[in-house]
């Protein structure tokens, strides 16, 4: 799905016992995918959701029956940031905010990622925005 679907995908982990699901949801985030998550104190094996809280990747730890309405709630809404597809690249105020959102998520996070292409940079924040 993460692969064939590029951030239109919404992985759901439920009760079980070991970390299967914790493969398929890091490539999902990957992707820009959203993650839902069965609350483990429900589950009746807590394993997996465990598992799955434990990459720092969950968006949302629900009851099993919110579960089915968030779902119907992400797939009617649409993104709501347009993101430009400019084969001409950035614009100048794009490229004068990205070192302020890079300097930020480098005190944040304590990654440096001031050394990637602007264009790749922007694509992906423009994707981890929806």
């Amino acid at each position: 799905m993460a692969a064939t679907h590029d951030g239109h995908s919404i992985c759901v982990v439920l009760t079980g016992t070991g970390s299967d699901g914790t493969l398929g949801l890091r490539e999902i985030k990957a992707k820009g995918g959203v993650i839902l998550l069965q609350d483990p104190d429900e589950a009746e094996f807590d394993g997996m959701p465990q598992s799955a809280i434990l990459t720092g990747m969950v968006d949302r730890v629900l009851p099993l029956a919110e579960i089915a309405t968030a779902l119907i709630r992400l797939a009617q809404s649409e993104r709501s940031v347009e993101v430009r597809n400019d084969p001409d690249g950035p614009l100048e105020m794009e490229r004068a905010l990205l070192p302020k959102v890079l300097a930020i998520s480098r005190a944040r996070t304590d990654r440096d990622f001031s050394r990637y292409k602007t264009a790749t940079l922007l694509r992906r924040i423009g994707r981890r925005m929806q």
